[in-house]
């Protein structure tokens, strides 16, 4: 059956769906810490699985919004899951994993694959670490002047999340499917290393770099979506960002 208006649904309804994308957010932490884990007791298929089953349940906010139990909490916590599992793949793979170095068979060519990957992977660290610390401290004092009322707001059913965060983009939609698609891949590279196995070994060659070419094009756009919420946060700043963002925007030929 179908609700035309948040208030026709029955109030038990409303509550478990809140409850079930709400569970679906707060599971991402949990996988996050998982997957870590996973990768320093170097057990590489399930923290495939893991990582794959955390990114697949980035739906949360589609479902929150079919089903209209948006609130401010969720809109506060989705993206802040999203940065958390990210940062944490990477943190996974670049201490426990050889994200930094390439894979072994690189030998004395591992630099590199150190000069390719590291621009997007420090993009990737101070882009998604300023977007959890910023919303954190905002929320932390609106709470310090407002009390517990901001509490009670943020559990406030809405038809839409758009008053407590900017639209989500499609172009930010792709970059976290290219985060997501990119680490996935260079973290079941893992299962092909050192296997002795001729056709693994070229698998795994595919792997990383395919996982290159999307980490890289996630990188751009972690960076291009990263000018334009600080473009939309520091007025001052909007003249400079569009004129990066035009630059990285425009076609040229070399």
């Amino acid at each position: 059956m179908a609700y035309s208006d948040i208030n026709e649904k029955p109030v038990w309804l409303r509550r478990a769906q809140f409850l079930l994308v709400t569970m679906m957010t707060l599971a991402r932490f949990g996988l996050a810490v998982l997957f870590i884990q996973l990768m320093e007791e170097a057990a590489v298929a399930y923290a495939v699985a893991t990582f794959s089953f955390a990114a697949v349940l980035d739906f949360d906010g589609y479902f929150a919004r079919l089903w209209k139990v948006t609130t401010p909490f969720g809109a506060f916590m989705d993206p802040l899951a999203d940065k958390f599992l990210i940062l944490g793949a990477v943190y996974g793979l670049g201490y426990y994993g050889d994200l930094l170095v390439g894979p072994s068979y690189l030998g004395d060519l591992w630099f590199v694959w150190t000069a390719l990957v590291i621009m997007p992977t420090i993009v990737i660290i101070i882009r998604e670490g300023a977007m959890v610390v910023v919303p954190v401290r905002s929320l932390s004092g609106s709470i310090h002047d407002r009390g517990s009322l901001v509490i009670k707001e943020m559990f406030v059913f809405s038809e839409t999340s758009s008053e407590t965060r900017p639209p989500v983009t499609d172009t930010g939609k792709i970059k976290m499917a290219a985060q997501c698609g990119s680490l996935v891949l260079l973290t079941a590279v893992h299962a092909t290393v050192d296997s002795g196995e001729e056709w693994l070994w070229y698998v795994g060659a595919t792997l990383w770099v395919t996982g290159l070419i999307v980490y890289w094009v996630g990188g751009y756009l972690t960076f291009i979506t990263g000018l334009d919420y600080l473009r939309k946060a520091v007025p001052q700043t909007r003249w400079f960002v569009a004129t990066v963002l035009q630059w990285c925007w425009t076609p040229r030929s070399f």
